[in-house]
Protein backbone atom coordinates (compact mmCIF):
# COMPACT_ATOMS: atom_id res chain seq x y z
CA UNK A 1 0.00 0.00 0.00
CA UNK A 2 1.28 3.46 -0.90
CA UNK A 3 1.16 5.97 1.96
CA UNK A 4 1.79 9.68 2.13
CA UNK A 5 5.22 9.01 3.68
CA UNK A 6 6.29 6.75 0.83
CA UNK A 7 5.01 9.27 -1.73
CA UNK A 8 7.02 12.04 -0.08
CA UNK A 9 10.09 9.79 0.15
CA UNK A 10 9.81 8.91 -3.54
CA UNK A 11 9.42 12.58 -4.45
CA UNK A 12 12.54 13.35 -2.44
CA UNK A 13 14.48 10.58 -4.24
CA UNK A 14 13.19 11.86 -7.58
CA UNK A 15 14.31 15.44 -6.81
CA UNK A 16 17.72 14.20 -5.66
CA UNK A 17 18.11 12.23 -8.90
CA UNK A 18 17.14 15.32 -10.92
CA UNK A 19 19.65 17.52 -9.07
CA UNK A 20 22.36 14.90 -9.57
CA UNK A 21 21.59 14.61 -13.30
CA UNK A 22 21.59 18.41 -13.68
CA UNK A 23 25.40 18.37 -13.45
CA UNK A 24 25.31 16.91 -17.00
CA UNK A 25 22.25 18.71 -18.40
CA UNK A 26 23.00 22.17 -16.92
CA UNK A 27 19.49 23.61 -16.69
CA UNK A 28 19.13 27.10 -15.31
CA UNK A 29 17.53 27.35 -11.85
CA UNK A 30 14.06 28.46 -13.03
CA UNK A 31 13.78 25.74 -15.68
CA UNK A 32 14.95 23.11 -13.20
CA UNK A 33 12.38 24.26 -10.65
CA UNK A 34 9.60 24.15 -13.27
CA UNK A 35 10.66 20.63 -14.29
CA UNK A 36 10.57 19.31 -10.73
CA UNK A 37 7.28 21.06 -9.98
CA UNK A 38 5.68 19.56 -13.08
CA UNK A 39 6.73 16.00 -12.27
CA UNK A 40 5.90 16.22 -8.55
CA UNK A 41 2.77 18.37 -8.60
CA UNK A 42 0.14 17.37 -6.10
CA UNK A 43 -3.12 16.15 -7.55
CA UNK A 44 -5.89 13.86 -6.46
CA UNK A 45 -4.23 11.29 -8.71
CA UNK A 46 -0.86 11.55 -6.94
CA UNK A 47 -1.03 7.90 -5.90
CA UNK A 48 -1.54 6.85 -9.52
CA UNK A 49 1.29 9.12 -10.63
CA UNK A 50 3.72 7.55 -8.16
CA UNK A 51 2.67 4.07 -9.27
CA UNK A 52 3.29 5.17 -12.86
CA UNK A 53 6.76 6.47 -11.90
CA UNK A 54 7.58 3.12 -10.32
CA UNK A 55 6.42 1.22 -13.37
CA UNK A 56 8.40 3.48 -15.73
CA UNK A 57 11.50 3.40 -13.56
CA UNK A 58 11.38 -0.39 -13.40
CA UNK A 59 11.12 -0.68 -17.18
CA UNK A 60 13.68 2.11 -17.79
CA UNK A 61 11.09 3.96 -19.90
CA UNK A 62 11.42 7.00 -17.64
CA UNK A 63 14.96 8.24 -18.24
CA UNK A 64 15.39 11.37 -16.12
CA UNK A 65 18.33 12.60 -18.22
CA UNK A 66 16.39 12.33 -21.47
CA UNK A 67 13.33 14.03 -19.94
CA UNK A 68 15.49 16.86 -18.62
CA UNK A 69 17.31 17.32 -21.94
CA UNK A 70 13.97 17.49 -23.78
CA UNK A 71 12.58 19.95 -21.21
CA UNK A 72 15.64 22.18 -21.62
CA UNK A 73 15.33 22.18 -25.44
CA UNK A 74 11.59 22.91 -25.24
CA UNK A 75 12.07 25.79 -22.78
CA UNK A 76 15.06 27.85 -23.95
CA UNK A 77 16.31 30.69 -21.77
CA UNK A 78 15.30 33.97 -23.32
CA UNK A 79 17.72 36.88 -23.60
CA UNK A 80 16.79 40.31 -22.29
CA UNK A 81 17.97 41.82 -25.61
CA UNK A 82 16.79 41.62 -29.22
CA UNK A 83 18.62 39.15 -31.46
CA UNK A 84 18.92 41.72 -34.27
CA UNK A 85 20.26 45.28 -34.59
CA UNK A 86 17.85 48.15 -34.05
CA UNK A 87 19.08 51.77 -33.79
CA UNK A 88 15.83 52.77 -32.08
CA UNK A 89 16.11 49.99 -29.51
CA UNK A 90 19.76 50.87 -28.88
CA UNK A 91 18.82 54.51 -28.22
CA UNK A 92 15.84 53.48 -26.10
CA UNK A 93 18.14 51.52 -23.76
CA UNK A 94 19.65 54.88 -22.82
CA UNK A 95 22.11 53.52 -20.27
CA UNK A 96 25.60 53.09 -21.73
CA UNK A 97 26.14 49.87 -19.76
CA UNK A 98 22.97 48.35 -21.24
CA UNK A 99 23.95 49.48 -24.72
CA UNK A 100 27.37 47.86 -24.31
CA UNK A 101 25.72 44.62 -23.09
CA UNK A 102 23.31 44.72 -26.08
CA UNK A 103 26.20 45.10 -28.51
CA UNK A 104 28.15 42.31 -26.81
CA UNK A 105 25.06 40.10 -27.13
CA UNK A 106 24.86 40.91 -30.85
CA UNK A 107 28.58 40.25 -31.36
CA UNK A 108 27.93 36.79 -29.94
CA UNK A 109 25.25 36.38 -32.63
CA UNK A 110 27.75 37.26 -35.39
CA UNK A 111 27.15 41.01 -35.80
CA UNK A 112 30.13 43.26 -36.55
CA UNK A 113 30.30 46.91 -35.50
CA UNK A 114 32.56 49.20 -37.53
CA UNK A 115 32.91 52.96 -37.81
CA UNK A 116 33.11 54.85 -41.08
CA UNK A 117 33.78 58.63 -41.12
CA UNK A 118 31.28 59.08 -43.95
CA UNK A 119 28.51 56.78 -42.70
CA UNK A 120 29.08 56.70 -38.96
CA UNK A 121 28.54 53.39 -37.21
CA UNK A 122 27.88 50.49 -39.57
CA UNK A 123 26.46 47.20 -38.31
CA UNK A 124 26.76 44.08 -40.47
CA UNK A 125 26.01 40.42 -39.93
CA UNK A 126 28.70 38.00 -40.99
CA UNK A 127 32.48 37.76 -41.25
CA UNK A 128 34.67 40.84 -41.14
CA UNK A 129 36.97 41.25 -44.18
Amino acid sequence: MITIETIETRELHFKQAVLWKNHEILMDEKTLEDFMDYWTQGTKYKRQKVMLWEKRLETSAFDIGKRMAYWKRANPVKSEFLDYWSVGYDKKLGDTQKQMAYRKHLRGKGFIFTYSPGAGEVVTKGKQT
